[in-house]
């Protein structure tokens, strides 16, 4: 009867840690992958804001090369 109720005791105690543990674990995993999820997004914004300014200045030095070649420059 002792055994049984220590045994007892023991699996709740070990099922608690256990379920921190998971739970901890889960919690980590989820913050490096919002971290990863930020730098990606700040990567991706500042690739998309350097390709913005060359088609910017690719179009507008395409545009300059056309009227100079239309004045006969």
């Amino acid at each position: 009867m002792l055994f049984r109720l220590i045994s007892s005791i023991l699996s709740m105690v070990l099922d608690v840690i256990l379920s921190e543990f998971l739970r901890w674990v889960l919690l980590l995993s989820w913050i490096q992958l919002k971290k990863k999820m930020i730098l990606l997004n700040l990567k991706l914004k500042a690739m998309k804001s350097s390709n913005i300014w060359k088609i910017v200045i690719g179009a507008v030095s395409a545009a300059l090369g056309y009227i100079l070649n239309a004045i006969g420059l």
